[in-house]
């Protein structure tokens, strides 16, 4: 749970600016139950990610479960594109300088893409590593043109080996991703290069404020199978 401030995403749940923490007297690390939430959340439990302070004559130390009742608007859910125009996707990826990023070779076969997505779990820097966000891009790509039950299968496949090799918040990541679901700014790209490039200059600076290199190595994903799409519809 956090504070307006942060990007929304799939494991975050954003609370309006009105809310007052310092009456729950709550810590850092506290586990807190959220009601009034339908779509698409599997756990009932949420982390506290910030410590509020605490008022005067409290301690801050509650015992039990704190039960918070939330909007389900507040929980920021992304919507799924299909392709349409192959020619605006072109347009789109062409806009994107191939100085911002560079696309993984992500073999085109699902039964070679797995076997690629394998090696690439846990690798590099990061406390997402950047192999694990490229393929995060890949399955949020995969959804993006249609290819929902492949993205599935190769989270599937995968999944085995990413419980030992890398940490939860990333496995958490992946999860979502095999659902379509990923950072708001990730998205917003995504929109941007299906839409010919309108708004990509805006939606860029925020990918760019997604970790170290997180952002960008996602994006990197999604482009790898976005190049492949055009290509395939072109000839």
């Amino acid at each position: 749970m956090a504070s307006a401030e942060v990007a929304p995403g799939p494991l975050t749940i954003l609370l309006a600016d009105r809310m007052n923490w310092q009456r729950f007297g709550l810590s850092v690390g506290d586990t807190i139950h959220v009601t009034g939430l339908s779509r698409d959340l599997q756990a009932d439990e949420q982390r506290v990610g910030r410590r509020p302070p605490v008022p005067p004559g409290q301690t801050g130390e509650r015992r039990g479960p704190v039960e918070i009742s939330l909007n389900v608007s507040q929980l920021w859910l992304p919507h799924v594109l299909t392709v349409r125009d192959s020619n605006e996707l072109r347009e789109g990826l062409e806009r994107l300088k191939p100085a911002y990023v560079s696309a993984p070779q992500v073999p085109v076969t699902l039964e070679k893409r797995i076997a690629w997505a394998e090696t690439q779990i846990g690798r590099g820097p990061g406390l997402t590593p950047s192999g694990d966000d490229q393929i995060g891009g890949v399955l949020l790509a995969m959804h993006a043109i249609g290819q929902v039950r492949e993205a599935r299968r190769l989270w599937k496949a995968i999944r085995p080996r990413a419980l030992t090799h890398t940490n939860e918040i990333s496995l958490a990541l992946l999860d979502a991703a095999a659902r379509g679901l990923g950072g708001e700014a990730i998205h917003r790209a995504i929109n941007a290069i299906f839409s010919g490039g309108a708004g990509l200059t805006s939606a860029l600076a925020e990918v760019d404020r997604i970790g170290h290199s997180s952002g960008r190595d996602t994006l990197a994903g999604v482009v790898a199978v976005l190049q492949q799409a055009t290509a395939t519809r072109a000839a």
